[in-house]
């Protein structure tokens, strides 16, 4: 699997996203993250990988358009640290407490 393949396209897509929806752009970032993270839990991928990944779109999104909710941010930084089961357990808590938010359009923490 080449998660830096999709990463790029996740990064593409979500461009062109938020032009018109700033909430489904961050949504899909939240849904990527969401991924990659119960693809390592069914040891899919590698830590290593993930690490790359995430670090690539973190940075392509910040230097580009910026618009990225702070908490997938956030979640993006664990992912960049490398998961391990503690960390795990935290992302997929704050993963269950961004599904449950109505809106991710909102910019402020």
């Amino acid at each position: 699997m080449d998660l830096k393949e999709l990463a790029c396209e996740v990064l593409s897509a979500y461009s062109r996203l938020i032009e018109e929806n700033l909430d489904e752009g961050n949504r899909l970032v939240m849904h990527f993250v969401g991924l990659v993270t119960y693809l390592w839990r069914a040891k899919a991928v590698k830590t290593s990988e993930i690490s790359k990944v995430a670090s690539y779109l973190r940075k392509a999104i910040i230097e580009g358009p910026d618009m990225l909710n702070p908490y997938l941010v956030e979640l993006l930084g664990i992912l960049e640290e490398g998961l391990n089961e503690t960390n795990y357990a935290e992302l997929a808590e704050k993963l269950k407490m961004l599904e449950q938010e109505e809106r991710l359009d909102r910019l402020e923490v």
